[in-house]
């Protein structure tokens, strides 16, 4: 796939006339957020917020899966060492779903395959 707007190790998103698609490309996790994932939406989400000239945003997990959740194994979303460190973990993952909800562009989700947890949270933030 040509990544024509944004690429990293977990997220693509390519640019279509006033369209952009942005795909997790996390298949060997089935596309579980970690903080990386986050991280890459929000620089997008900012992109994006600010381009008068892109109309819509398509979600997608790729041919498999949309979203298998919150990635449990990451240690940064998931800190149980203080209640503050857990705390910023909830409030990177809300973060990316106020970003999302704020977009002033059309968004719609195209789920293939199963949305959970996280995953599904983001398809209702979605639209």
């Amino acid at each position: 796939m040509d990544w024509n707007f944004y690429k990293s190790d977990y997220v693509g998103a390519r640019r279509v006339g006033a369209i952009v698609q942005i795909q997790f490309t996390r298949e060997d996790r089935r596309n579980a957020l970690n903080s990386a994932m986050l991280s890459d939406l929000v620089k997008i989400l900012g992109l994006l917020r600010d381009d008068a000239e892109i109309a819509a945003v398509i979600f997608s997990g790729g041919d498999r899966y949309f979203s298998a959740g919150a990635d449990y194994t990451d240690g940064q979303l998931f800190d149980k060492s203080s209640v503050i460190n857990y705390r910023r973990g909830l409030l990177a993952r809300a973060e990316v779903c106020r970003q999302i909800v704020s977009l002033p562009q059309v968004t719609i989700s195209a789920i293939e395959g199963f949305a959970i947890g996280g995953g599904l949270l983001l398809t209702m933030r979605v639209g």
